[in-house]
């Protein structure tokens, strides 16, 4: 139908009516098409996203450093555990970074005579892995002391 209104016309302008009219034809009758379809939505709520403004995160606290403030309060291991929803094994390596950043002291955590005997055995051994020095000591000892212990023996820089 828009084609023959174009032809007519084209006649009756005395004009050549060649493809690039055609073209036109149907690029202006897909926008009309358009056009009918954005009339009837007009009653339509359309969702438009907008733009989301980034939320600037917050800088996370280092989770050591929450449970060694929670130490420092007086609180055990296994209640910093309990409140943080940790296990003691996680509390206990994080105090040990501080252990090894001789910010706390290792004898808090193990008794004089089990400290000495966990360092003579890492010594002996010549080993860091918490398992071969475990293995060596029995279940006299725990990995905590033996964590602990460890780290007091191996300093980390600040």
């Amino acid at each position: 139908m828009h084609k023959s209104k174009a032809l007519l016309k084209a006649i009756i302008d005395g004009k050549e009516f060649s493809k690039a009219d055609t073209d036109a034809l149907l690029n202006s009758a897909e926008r009309n098409q358009q056009l009918q379809k954005a009339v009837q939505l007009k009653g339509t709520v359309l969702k438009v996203k907008t733009p989301v403004e980034k939320k600037k995160k917050e800088p996370k606290i280092d989770t050591k450093v929450v449970s060694f403030e929670m130490y420092n309060q007086g609180k055990t291991l296994q209640e910093i555990a309990k409140e943080r929803g940790l296990s003691v094994t996680t509390i206990e390596g994080h105090l040990a970074y501080y252990v090894s950043t001789k910010q706390l002291d290792v004898r808090s955590f193990v008794r004089s005579n089990k400290l000495k005997n966990i360092i003579e055995a890492v010594e002996n051994l010549e080993t860091k892995s918490l398992k071969v020095v475990k293995d060596f000591l029995g279940n006299d000892y725990t990995f905590g002391e033996i964590k602990m212990a460890m780290a007091s023996l191996f300093p980390t820089e600040e």
